[in-house]
């Protein structure tokens, strides 16, 4: 957490990039991170940046670019958790 800017552009310039062997993004994942966070104001600002959309054919209609078609493997809905993060 910060207020600053400019780490915030420093953390983002660090980010490596790297891909796993399908289509679909890990959005459950990035979503089960923030729920674990200590938020301490009731005020949550999440930017969950993403190029394709997240496991499971409801979210996108293509079952072969997805490794886990039937969505997260560990079983996390990312709209609930959305709802959690509310």
């Amino acid at each position: 957490f910060t207020t600053s800017i400019e780490d915030l552009k420093r953390v983002l310039s660090e980010v490596e990039l790297r891909g796993g062997n399908d289509w679909c993004e890990d959005v459950a994942g990035g979503l089960r991170g923030a729920l674990g966070l200590s938020w301490k104001l009731d005020a949550k600002y999440l930017f969950l940046i993403c190029d394709a959309p997240a496991h499971g054919v409801k979210y996108h209609g293509r079952p072969g670019l997805d490794d886990h078609p039937e969505g997260d493997p560990m079983g996390s809905d990312p709209a609930k958790q959305m709802a959690e993060l509310m």
